[in-house]
């Protein structure tokens, strides 16, 4: 047996548990975004209505600065919102 496929046995439910929970973190992205809500790194939740522009720009930047892969929904909202009042994101 391969190093790799030794590992995969060993760590199976690992691995299963870190997709779940990747699963888990994209559909909970998708669903905050569809009702406009940004759950900041200390927990607190925002509606993107009230955040300012800057607020929103920075957001966006971080997003893509750190590759987050369930980003798009959040950009999404962000570019929508921006839009809505008349601005955009370079």
């Amino acid at each position: 047996m391969s190093y790799g496929s030794e590992y995969l046995a060993d760590n199976a439910y690992e691995i299963e548990q870190s997709q779940k929970r990747w699963e888990s973190l994209c559909i909970e992205a998708a669903v905050e975004a569809s009702k406009g809500i940004w759950r900041t790194k200390d927990g607190r939740v925002l509606k993107v209505e009230e955040m300012g522009v800057g607020h929103i720009k920075n957001c966006i930047r971080m997003l893509e600065r750190n590759n987050v892969p369930f980003r798009a929904p959040y950009v999404r909202m962000f570019t929508e919102e921006l839009q809505k009042r008349g601005e955009q994101y370079e």
